[in-house]
């Protein structure tokens, strides 16, 4: 997913603290990588290049293997195992190594590795120069022993910035209660703004974030742009990018996504806080890197248990709150230390009408410093007083106290000291909470009850069970539950999940637990109904799902029993990404759901039907047509015929369309959506109705037919409003109501009403804008509001459109909509006087339309560059473009533009003084614009030929050639054509007169 992701494996005593080798030490001898999919790479680049052995061509950080020019197949864990040895070519890594970085976390055999070896090796075997690459070192472990491999050097990334005009939602940060941290936190926040990257660095529990948001809060407060970061729910930092651009706003749907952040936050002035980096310490610290490198207006506040170790940090410890030193303090004066002060405060919360004195305080005080002052420790043992009293508190502490001070050895005495505390709260629950406490580290984030009760029970009678064991593990602090508008969502605190998980380990229950868990997720997504998430609790509640598919998916594919419900669970998960637009993810997981399923099992053909039918979705974004997407749905159609399913069929028809469309092919696109017209009108289902209604209306106006368009669209519209928007996009990508607005504008502009287009386009961006969801905002802006106010000659309207059109897709994995945006930034570049800039741009975006096989726009927009060519005396140029654009307009039948590119080529007869040319394509220009009723191209081809007949001296004909047109509108006297053609139908009236004065 992105650049900075991947488990630490740290094989060798680590070098000295700070130094560049240290954060390198992961395997001996490596170069700096991080093996879940990504490579650290110096901090002035991003991107990794590719490692050439033999034939083959690997991409560590794309994560793809190529043989000449064909893409490997590969699955997950075998491409962990080729990256880690091929990037170590020549080194031995042992069994255990290897183990660790490709299984982190989980225990497997030797035999398991042994598996995948012998499969790698019959991969790369195919070719006889790499059929021994991979060498078995007796007694050692492996290696890769290819004679010649090399390696291509990184790409800097640029660091030029982009301009946006859009921010990421400045979050509500809370405003908690913190005891005895006013000084910390005003020390942080001068650290914070003298330097730009600061670490608070402790002990688990003790404070970390509290301090960091009472510290960002208050930069809100003084109106800062404040991005908080929650990394707890990420289990390694392959997902950490990702995890910030949905923070920032961005859609995380990117390939790159570390890039997409990179680029976003290059001119941005942004406080960036990424809390919990512990368990991605060594991720973090590359992104960290990166971010410092290119963006010099971002400051960085990190809570971790280690030190981040980058240049220029600042570390800050957090110690535990103070405490009052025994035989020294005055009992009163006990009772007023931050330590004791929290210990009393929830202690009181924990059983009301609790009351301290003197008598206690040196109890209290004595607990506090046995907790090394701890909050996360404090908070624990407050909450047992209602059970044991202060007394007997602090004698079962006396018990335990061994355990608090001689943990493992390996173990940095802060984590001793948290560890365990919470052992020791775990030890004092009954079998029974045990089990709950352990089985709930499986959760991620804030999860609702209800999904806590169901992966926690076993059955519908062990439910109520359940719901009281949550009940009383929050009572005791080991879970979090709180209220929010939807319900109740409970969460485990971090340092509470590792303890658990790790018992969960030890009793060997954690592949059952996870079976449930990876289940109760399918389930609940099988039957889930997309829900616009436009409120906080609802975008948690999206958020706490997504976290919990991706752990239950990585549990999936890492065990053999795993992967049939992975298969069930990438299917039922992709609404949920569609909704989200995170397109990388889904076809990473789709990857991975085909690589599980048997090749030729007849059985599973409908699964792979699906996947595919998820795939082409998700690469429409990215390829927009081409023979990726193309490959994609004729699977799905071959397959859905064989079992005739009529659901899936119009599916891939609708997926085969959208790739005939994309390429500019408007015959071919209405041929298929006639098909699918006539197929869908025996489905129950109606959303499947109003989509063959909406590609029909579409053909219709790309063949030129807009009266025909027009009902189609009016027809699809009038029934849309009964189907949800989430719905529409999970099933067909985009809000269709939106999409047919985009039409149903673009009609009203050419049939003559200018300003209702203008009011329907502009709604319509509003609506998209409402539903938050990236692709549908970028369709009603590209394919509707800035081809409008462009055509009205609306240079301040088009600006806002465009920069927003940028903006919402700059690096999110949409790249046909940047390309577009791009476009019209061009024709902004010429409006304002700029053309010389504007033309060079305008020919780098053809030249990607091409490149991607956009035609939708393309031959139009080959039309108005000719246009811009001629007038700045570049005829030749503009023949080169005219003939393109007519070579298109025959192959595929793009009538809605014809009109205005026979008024083009008149132009160009025109100025190469061909007036015989000229007039034959100004007719035919007429003609056809009146043959489609298209009144908006007729004004155009009339003043472009009454110009024509002015410079010829016929001012006659050209008096009536425009008053024909002008007579027939009623609105948009303001817009730009308009007023053309109402400025020369005045000068070539008034030249008629005195003509017709003269001659009389």
């Amino acid at each position: 997913m992105g650049d900075f992701g991947g488990s630490r494996c740290d094989v060798e005593p680590c070098p000295a603290a700070g130094s560049q080798s240290a954060r390198n030490a992961h395997v001996p001898g490596a170069p700096a990588i991080s093996l879940g999919r990504a490579i650290h790479a110096p901090s002035h680049a991003v991107d990794l290049g590719e490692i050439v052995f033999g034939p083959y061509r690997l991409l560590p950080q794309a994560r793809k293997l190529y043989r000449g020019d064909t893409m490997v197949r590969i699955g997950s864990r075998a491409m962990d195992l080729l990256i880690l040895l091929a990037t170590r070519a020549g080194r031995t890594l042992t069994s255990e190594e290897l183990m660790t970085a490709v299984w982190p976390g989980i225990h497997v055999e030797r035999n398991t590795l042994r598996v995948q070896i012998a499969a790698l090796r019959k991969l790369l075997g195919v070719e006889p120069s790499c059929l021994d690459c991979i060498v078995t070192v007796t007694g050692r472990g492996y290696a890769f022993a290819v004679p010649s491999v090399s390696t291509t050097p990184l790409r800097p990334l640029s660091t030029a910035p982009e301009e946006h005009d859009l921010s990421p939602p400045q979050p509500a940060l809370p405003l908690t209660r913190l005891i005895g941290r006013d000084a910390l936190v005003t020390e942080v926040g001068r650290q914070i703004g003298a330097h730009r990257l600061v670490t608070l660095v402790g002990p688990g529990g003790a404070g970390k974030t509290a301090v960091a948001m009472r510290v960002a809060t208050l930069a809100a407060g003084r109106g800062e742009e404040v991005v908080p970061v929650d990394l707890s729910p990420l289990p390694d930092g392959e997902l950490l990018a990702a995890a910030v651009a949905g923070r920032l706003g961005l859609p995380g749907n990117s390939l790159n996504p570390t890039a997409t952040i990179l680029r976003y936050l290059s001119d941005r002035r942004t406080f960036l806080l990424l809390d919990t980096c512990e368990h991605l310490v060594a991720t973090a610290a590359r992104f960290v890197e990166a971010v410092l490198a290119v963006a010099p207006g971002v400051r960085i506040l990190a809570t971790s248990r280690e030190a981040l170790r980058v240049a220029g940090e600042q570390i800050h410890p957090v110690h535990g709150l103070p405490s009052p030193v025994a035989g020294q303090v005055a009992p009163a004066d006990a009772l007023t230390f931050p330590a004791v002060r929290l210990f009393i405060e929830r202690a009181g919360a924990a059983s009301a009408g609790l009351r301290f004195g003197a008598a206690e305080a040196p109890i209290l005080a004595d607990i506090c410093r046995r907790l090394d002052g701890l909050p996360l420790a404090i908070e624990l043992a407050a909450a047992l007083v209602p059970h044991f009293g202060v007394a007997g508190l602090l004698q079962a502490l006396s018990d335990r106290f061994a355990l608090l001070t001689s943990g493992y050895r390996t173990a940095l005495p802060r984590h001793q000291t948290l560890l365990a505390t919470v052992e020791w709260s775990y030890r004092l629950l009954d079998e029974a909470e045990r089990r709950v406490f352990r089985c709930f580290s499986v959760l991620r984030g804030a999860v609702a009850w209800d999904d806590a009760v169901a992966v926690l029970s076993f059955d519908a009678a062990d439910a109520a069970l359940v719901k009281g064991l949550l009940q009383r593990l929050a009572s005791k602090s080991l879970i979090e539950v709180t209220p929010d508008g939807l319900g109740v969502r409970c969460r485990m605190l971090d340092t509470n999940r590792d303890f658990a998980w790790a018992e969960l380990v030890a009793n060997g229950e954690q592949d059952a637990a996870m079976a449930r868990h990876a289940e109760h997720w399918t389930m609940r997504l099988e039957n889930w109904t997309p829900e616009p998430a436009d409120s906080a609790s609802q975008r948690t509640g999206w958020e706490a799902m997504l976290a919990n598919v991706r752990s239950a998916l990585r549990w999936c594919w890492s065990t053999e029993e795993g992967l049939p419900l992975g298969v069930r669970l990438t299917l039922a998960a992709v609404p949920l990404w569609t909704n989200l637009s995170l397109i990388a993810e889904t076809i990473e997981a789709v990857g991975h759901a085909l690589d599980a399923i048997p090749s030729g099992d007849p059985t599973r053909r409908r699964d792979v039907m699906r996947l595919h039918a998820a795939l082409g979705g998700a690469l429409m974004n990215i390829d927009g047509a081409g023979e990726r997407v193309q490959a994609a749905w004729s699977t799905v159609l071959v397959i859905a015929e064989e079992l005739g399913d009529r659901e899936a069929r119009l599916k891939a028809l609708w997926g085969l369309w959208i790739d005939r469309r994309n390429q500019g092919d408007a015959r071919g696109a209405l041929t298929i959506a006639q098909t699918y017209a006539r197929l869908s009108s025996g489905v129950d289902d109606p959303l499947f109705a109003i989509l063959g209604d909406r590609m029909l209306g579409v053909s219709h106006f790309f063949v030129g037919r807009f009266a025909t368009a027009r009902g189609s669209i009016e027809r699809m519209l009038a029934r849309s409003g009964t189907i949800p928007r989430s719905v529409q996009i999970a099933a067909f990508q985009f809000d269709q109501s939106v999409a047919a607005r985009c039409f149903e504008a673009q009609i009203l502009w050419l049939q003559g009403f200018p300003e209702q287009a203008r009011a329907v386009s502009r709604r319509n961006v509003e609506d998209a804008v409402s539903s938050d969801h990236a692709g549908s905002i970028s369709y009603a802006l590209s394919e509707a509001a800035c081809p409008i106010a462009l055509r009205n000659g609306n240079l301040e309207e088009l600006d806002g459109f465009a920069g927003l059109l940028m903006a919402r897709t700059k690096g999110a994995g949409l790249a046909i909509w940047h390309t577009l945006g791009r476009c019209y930034e061009s024709f902004l570049l010429i409006g304002h006087g700029r053309r010389d800039i504007g033309l060079r741009q305008l020919a780098e975006v053809l030249g990607e339309l091409r490149h991607i096989r956009h035609g939708p726009l393309l031959t139009h927009i080959l039309g108005e560059y000719a246009a811009i060519l001629i007038d700045a005396g570049r005829p030749v140029e503009a023949e080169r473009a005219l003939r393109e654009a007519f070579g298109r307009l025959r192959r595929n039948g793009e009538g809605w533009c014809a009109a205005d590119l026979k008024r083009v080529r008149g132009e160009l007869a025109a100025r190469n003084g061909n007036p015989v040319e000229a007039r034959r394509w100004f007719e035919r220009a007429l003609a056809e614009s009146r043959r489609q009723g298209a009144l908006a191209w007729e004004l155009r081809a009339a003043t472009s030929f009454a110009r024509f007949l002015r410079d010829q001296g016929d001012t006659a004909e050209a008096t009536t050639t425009l008053s024909n047109v002008l007579g027939r509108y009623g609105e948009g006297w303001g817009t730009q054509d308009l007023r053309r053609a109402r400025s020369l139908y005045d000068e070539v009236t008034v030249c008629s007169s005195i003509a017709a004065i003269r001659s009389g």
